[in-house]
């Protein structure tokens, strides 16, 4: 019966063996397919790299691809320079100091929104100014128009009116303020 039992023990396991080698064999094998399939498929991407490589622009190509890129940048630049220029022209209004002899002074300035209407016939509308860069103390900030005295610089102001049904349009103006011109005194001598 010993002996028996060895020969069946010894049949499982050869037959274990058996299985177990035939799953390490299948395993092996589809490792070396994967391995042979990731290499075909890194050779191809090689492939395709130095193709993309051989038909690709020289570095000068795209120096002057980049320089050309930078010129282009630089003209829309411009233009985007020369259209806020226009638009900050619109709404900026240029005064300057009259000449009194004496260095600084002020100028008056009235700023006037009484022409403005609501879109819709019968709203009431209330008037909001600011002084945006805070320099100009308004006293009334809900009147249709605001006066101060200012000297040379830029004084910036935002309006907000506002209908009855709480509807409001805001519009920013700018006041430049040049100071007043100066010439040098000639000098003129003469021998007596």
């Amino acid at each position: 019966m010993d002996s028996l039992i060895k020969i069946l023990t010894t049949i499982g396991i050869i037959a274990a063996l058996g299985f177990v080698g035939k799953e390490y064999y299948e395993l092996l094998t589809d490792l070396k397919t994967q391995k042979e399939l990731i290499k075909t498929q890194a050779d191809e991407v090689g492939e395709v790299v130095a193709m993309w490589v051989r038909n690709s622009a020289s570095m000068e190509d795209l120096k002057n691809y980049s320089s050309q890129l930078a010129s282009k940048q630089n003209l829309i630049d411009e233009e985007e320079e020369r259209r806020m220029a226009e638009e900050r022209e619109k709404i900026t209004f240029r005064e300057k100091i009259n000449h009194d002899g004496k260095p600084g002074g002020s100028i008056n300035i009235t700023l006037d929104a009484s022409k403005s209407t609501p879109t819709e016939q019968g709203d009431e509308m209330t008037w909001n100014w600011t002084s945006i860069d805070g320099k100009i103390n308004i006293a009334d900030k809900g009147a249709k128009e605001i006066s101060f005295d200012a000297e040379a610089g830029q004084y910036n102001f935002q309006l907000t009116v506002t209908d009855s049904y709480g509807a409001s349009s805001s519009e920013i103006r700018i006041i430049d303020i040049e100071e007043e011109n100066n010439e040098a005194p000639k000098i003129v001598i003469e021998k007596k």
